[in-house]
């Protein structure tokens, strides 16, 4: 570790208060990673009265999911963001997968287990699939067509979105892996894969980039190889390119709107990477576990 160099206790951030960073030696935040990139908040609410919905009978209410849908579609302007309070739960829950790496209950020189880690990759797609739609309802609120967009998948809300501003949607193929890795979290189904590390083939991209956790004791099934602190990194890295290629494509005159919320989702930046876990294990005397192999590609 370079000299002088110190990593740097987060507090979690609180509604309407700053993060503050203080020099520290018990966590994991180093500012130098990140000078420009601590977490605050933007957007400007806009007050718009709502109309009232009509009265319909029990056996004819439209389900949950349609009439809130309906509402996105005809209700007037958006009132409220929650892409903020999504992305501060993502963060809470990345630098506790960073400090299970204390427990070495399963460790890697670049990667290690971390139940938290799945709920950091949970958080942060839907944190993206929030702030795509308040994109939606600040930028086409007059346009209930475009608006239409927010009843889309993620993938192809992306993929509208970054068409309606003109340039091809260049994460696309990262956003559709990380869409399934997200689906086996909250969707999980216990199941044989027929052989013992298998994994289902629509994740072997994230095997081919050493994403899952691999050839170690805690990593001989689907869901422990989902608890991946690369793997949570990744898809916040993932979610943060999206935002600022969509921030980039929407052009001068949009992208105060766009980009309004945009540097919240360049939080992650203040943690530290993957690549960087040499240094946070020796400035908290991290040894990995006797006899340990170095080797972390898969089997």
């Amino acid at each position: 570790m370079p000299p002088g160099r110190a990593f740097a206790i987060v507090e979690p951030i609180s509604r309407g208060a700053e993060i503050r960073a203080k020099v520290g030696t018990m966590d994991q935040v180093n500012p130098a990673w990140a000078p420009n990139a601590l977490p605050g908040r933007g957007g400007v609410l806009r007050p718009c009265p709502l109309s009232q919905p009509r009265q319909q009978s029990r056996r004819h209410m439209a389900s949950p999911k349609a009439e809130r849908e309906r509402q996105f579609r005809t209700d007037g302007a958006g009132v409220g963001f929650l892409s903020v309070e999504l992305l501060e739960c993502a963060y809470t829950l990345l630098c506790a997968s960073l400090r299970d790496r204390r427990s070495l209950m399963s460790f890697a020189p670049d990667n290690h287990f971390s139940p938290h880690a799945t709920g950091t990759t949970i958080m942060a797609v839907t944190a993206l699939d929030a702030w795509l739609n308040e994109v939606i309802v600040e930028l086409l609120h007059f346009n209930d067509d475009q608006r239409s967009l927010g009843s889309l998948s993620l993938v192809e809300k992306y993929t509208q979105l970054a068409t309606h501003f003109g340039t091809a949607p260049q994460a696309r193929d990262d956003i559709v892996v990380l869409n399934h890795a997200r689906n086996e979290i909250v969707h999980f189904l216990p199941r044989w894969l027929g052989a013992q590390g298998a994994i289902p083939p629509w994740l072997q991209p994230l095997r081919d980039r050493r994403l899952l956790l691999e050839r170690t004791p805690a990593a001989n099934n689907l869901p422990d190889k989902l608890c991946s602190y690369r793997l949570a990194f990744w898809a916040w890295s993932t979610v943060s390119s999206v935002v600022k290629e969509l921030v980039a494509a929407s052009g001068p005159t949009r992208s105060q709107i766009v980009g309004s919320l945009a540097g919240n989702f360049e939080w992650h930046e203040t943690v530290c990477p993957p690549d960087k876990l040499n240094e946070y294990d020796a400035r908290h005397n991290i040894k990995p576990p006797l006899g340990w192999d170095d080797e972390t590609a898969p089997p």
